[in-house]
């Protein structure tokens, strides 16, 4: 057991060979260098996927809330509609967002395209569909 301790202790079969030459170290610091470099690509890739894939934040949230609130009142007041044509109203500009910015709902909504929805919000109409439902709903009222 002595021999054995004395052996790999005081003789390790794999010594750690210390640079002596100057060309030594510095093939060594631009290994260490490469290293860190390959980290830092990697880091870097990963802050980029996660800025592109950030989500808004629930204040922005709010904001593209109000903003549909504010869209859908407007519409309603300019065209005098009650209820059922504001209910209608709502489904489709939620529709619209959830397929223009490919998300389920509209928390989901990337930060990168948090400004292109408040525009496509503020510069939406709704759809042919839409407004002839409306109309069809606002016949039936006068009738």
């Amino acid at each position: 057991m002595f021999d054995e301790l004395e052996e790999n202790y005081f003789n390790p079969k794999q010594q750690i060979k210390i640079p002596t030459s100057n060309r030594e170290l510095i093939l060594l610091a631009l290994e260490g260098n490469e290293e860190t470099n390959q980290r830092i690509d990697k880091i870097d890739e990963r802050l980029v996927d996660i800025e592109e894939n950030k989500l808004i934040t629930s204040e922005d949230k709010g904001t593209i809330d109000r903003a549909v609130r504010k869209k859908v009142y407007q519409i309603c007041k300019e065209q005098h509609l009650g209820q059922n044509a504001k209910g209608m109203l709502y489904q489709d500009l939620g529709s619209s967002i959830k397929q223009l910015f490919n998300v389920p709902n509209r928390g989901r909504i990337k930060d990168k395209d948090f400004r292109k929805a408040l525009n496509f919000i503020n510069s939406w109409e709704p759809s042919s569909v839409t407004k002839e439902r409306i109309n069809q709903i606002q016949t039936e009222l006068e009738m």
